[in-house]
């Protein structure tokens, strides 16, 4: 389901089909923060595993901090290839000279200090290395342009443009659309309704949960992926207090 559906799908169990009150910019930004509780909550319950592999293409040589490219893209089409990055493996990345082919790349090692460097070399004399810093991707510099591969655990992307799939897991967008109203009626302070909308949405979510669970038991652990066990939420992160 794409984001344009989930927002007409809101706007027609909610009966503003025409979206005379449920405008983009009213509806919008409250999707993507359900959408982001959701994926907490999953991860919570012990249930998600979102592997994905992401290219910095052409990265400019010197460059150590990858903070910009992990940054929340703010329109369509603002592309940040780390985005949502929670966890590089740490044998998950990689580098080649820019736009060399993909059987150059070779191994980053991941460090707990990054070392100092030198540029006088035209070619590194040492395995370059990675560390990752409060959640900042911090790099050996280069002294040309090179392409960076990374492997890892990433939250989704922010749903922007009307296309934008919603990921996680197949079955999560009538989830989304039904805790999506449910958050509407909340901002509208129509509890009675809130409490309809989060009857149909939560237990959704947790079958969602344990569909994840169930798709990723037997696998083996990955190395260098820390272990992540979650306990299920009490109750809705929907309901009024």
């Amino acid at each position: 389901m794409n984001f344009g559906t989930v927002k007409q799908r809101v706007r027609s169990i909610i009966g503003d089909p025409d979206g005379d009150f449920l405008t983009d910019a009213y509806l919008g930004p409250m999707v993507n923060h359900v959408y982001g509780l959701e994926v907490l909550y999953l991860r919570n319950a012990g249930a998600l595993n979102i592997e994905k592999v992401q290219v910095v293409a052409n990265l400019p040589a010197g460059k150590s901090d990858l903070s910009e490219y992990q940054a929340m893209p703010e329109k369509p089409g603002d592309l940040r290839p780390l985005f949502g990055l929670l966890q590089p493996y740490k044998l998950g990345v990689q580098w080649k000279q820019a736009g060399s082919p993909d059987y150059y790349y070779r191994r980053v090692q991941m460090v707990e200090f990054l070392p100092d460097y030198n540029f006088s070399t035209p070619y590194p004399a040492w395995t370059p290395c990675f560390e990752w810093r409060a959640f900042a991707f911090w790099l050996t510099p280069f002294s040309f342009n090179i392409d960076l591969r990374v492997r890892g655990d990433y939250n989704p992307n922010v749903l922007l443009a009307e296309k934008d799939e919603v990921r996680v897991h197949p079955n999560i967008g009538e989830v989304l659309v039904e805790q999506t109203a449910a958050c509407v009626m909340r901002e509208r302070a129509n509890p009675g309704q809130l409490t309809l909308y989060e009857q149909i949405g939560s237990p959704m979510l947790d079958q969602v949960a344990n569909l994840l669970t169930r798709s990723i038991q037997g696998l083996p652990c990955r190395a260098g992926r820390m272990n992540r066990i979650g306990r299920r939420g009490q109750g809705g992160w929907n309901q009024i207090q």
